[in-house]
């Protein structure tokens, strides 16, 4: 199982080093409609809640997993194959694109 760890005070790059970490993909996180800057911490993208651990379903396709942090964890994010091509098939699971490690 896969675990993303959230924290209000866990800084962009940290969060973004963590997902590449964790499902082998790049991420882009929004702040209103601009992307944030690394320096910005999460409580400044919209995530309030309480430092948190959670479990990742892998089954999910990069649509609903992307809905899903924006829907729960008011952190709206766009995840990439590298740091300058969002995915633009938003159908795939994330087992399907997650690199081995």
């Amino acid at each position: 199982m896969k675990h993303l760890r959230l924290d209000p005070e866990m800084t962009i790059q940290l969060f973004q080093q963590q997902v590449e970490q964790v499902l082998g993909i790049s991420v882009f996180v929004y702040k209103k409609w601009e992307i944030a800057a690394a320096s910005d911490r999460l409580s400044e993208v919209g995530y309030n809640n309480a430092d948190c651990q959670i479990c990742i379903d892998t089954t999910l396709t990069v649509r609903d997993f992307e809905t899903w942090m924006a829907d729960e964890f008011h952190i709206n994010l766009e995840l990439c194959r590298d740091q300058s091509r969002p995915l633009t098939n938003k159908c795939h699971r994330l087992y399907q694109i997650m690199t081995v490690h």
